[in-house]
């Protein structure tokens, strides 16, 4: 059994933890929505794995980014990708998704303030003219806290401040 450790208060630690995790995270988020009647026609995909972050904000100071989140409080901006395969009836198609985290720290822990995502290809080329099909088109980015993925992020960060999730490996 492995002991419990306590939930980092450094957000350049803690998130090395969550991305470790948010694969299984947001597989299990999934498979919780699967059968649901709000996506029926949304096929069958898995997160199979996630970028190291990247942590160098973008300023702030004129852009309004949604309700409830004020650009003047601590907000830690975190960067990411993730590898997704969706599983169509006649192929298997690989997909990156871009994610823009907002967290904000609270007196009991980080929360998720806030989330973007956009979705491309994969592999993705940088050739612009190689732009034809999905391979290097992204999708504008949008607010996903909700999604998928912004459930797994809400749902680790939870269970991160009940002492229920553990260091990345060395």
């Amino acid at each position: 059994m492995r002991p419990a450790a306590s939930c980092p208060q450094d957000i350049e630690t803690l998130v090395p933890w969550l991305l470790q995790d948010l694969p299984s995270y947001a597989n299990r988020v999934a498979s919780r929505g699967r059968g649901s009647l709000a996506q029926p026609l949304e096929p069958l995909g898995t997160v199979v794995v996630a970028s190291q972050p990247d942590f160098a904000p973008l300023d702030l100071a004129d852009r309004a980014l949604g309700p409830g989140l004020d650009p003047r409080a601590d907000i830690r901006q975190v960067f990411f990708t993730t590898l997704e395969r969706q599983y169509q009836p006649t192929q298997v198609v690989s997909l990156q998704h871009f994610h823009w985290l907002f967290f904000v720290s609270t007196a009991d822990g980080w929360r998720l303030a806030l989330m973007y995502s956009s979705l491309g290809g994969y592999p993705r080329s940088d050739d612009s003219s190689s732009a034809t099909g999905p391979v290097g088109l992204l999708t504008p980015p949008q607010e996903s806290s909700q999604g998928i993925l912004g459930q797994a992020v809400s749902l680790w960060l939870r269970d991160c401040r009940a002492g229920a999730v553990f260091p990345t490996r060395e």
